[in-house]
């Protein structure tokens, strides 16, 4: 028998897809629990539609992710930071702090797609890595320096 998954199901297939099962694993497990629907014309054009739906829309997402991408590895940003004897920062810089200098700009980023490799201390040129979904990653740069004792 043919039905549709209408989730995931170990050993079957992935949701959505259209597979071939024993009539009685369909009509007494994959039916009964809303796993599976059975396959008609109807509802395979249905499926087809859906699918396409939501393959364009995963597409706009990525082009827009890479045009985001774009824009953010143009940025050099600058942050001033307290130091003390020796160009010895007090603290760190955070994907919070660099969150909110990315707000600045006019680029609302999630601090969590934010990644550091390592904490910011010293003072200098550091990479830095914003993770935009859908496979989209930007590397911008970071230029820390020393706040100025005015």
């Amino acid at each position: 028998m043919r039905v549709i998954l209408t989730q995931d199901v170990s050993n079957v297939g992935a949701g959505g897809a259209l597979v071939e099962v024993h009539r009685g694993y369909a009509m007494n497990y994959l039916i009964p629990r809303g796993l599976a629907l059975p396959a008609t014309a109807e509802k395979a054009r249905q499926l087809s539609h859906q699918k396409r739906l939501v393959e364009d829309q995963k597409k706009k997402r990525e082009k827009s992710a890479r045009g985001v991408a774009t824009a953010l590895e143009a940025l050099t940003l600058s942050i001033a930071v307290k130091v003390g004897e020796g160009e010895k920062m007090f603290g760190s810089v955070t994907n919070m702090d660099i969150a909110a200098l990315l707000k600045d700009q006019g680029h609302e980023i999630d601090r969590r797609k934010i990644h550091i490799d390592e904490p910011i201390k010293n003072l200098g040129l550091h990479d830095v890595r914003v993770d935009l979904g859908d496979g989209v990653s930007a590397h911008l740069k970071l230029h820390v320096v020393a706040e100025s004792a005015a």
